[in-house]
């Protein structure tokens, strides 16, 4: 597993968690902030997701 265009560790743990949790190239990511990113499937559909340091893990963010 290699992961690039992760500026933060933050970013590198989504990253991690969407090749652990997707079938690869299935997703994309946009980052929207360190620490933040919304995770974008083949059919359009979306989800937004952070990196929760203090539970070290990617959640979804819901409004």
């Amino acid at each position: 597993m290699v992961i690039k265009n992760a500026n933060t560790i933050a970013q590198y743990k989504i990253l991690r968690w969407m090749d652990e949790n997707f079938f690869p190239s299935s997703v994309t990511a946009e980052f929207t902030e360190r620490d933040t990113a919304i995770i974008t499937d083949r059919t359009g559909d979306s989800m937004e997701v952070a990196y929760d340091t203090v539970a070290d893990q990617v959640i979804e963010v819901k409004e």
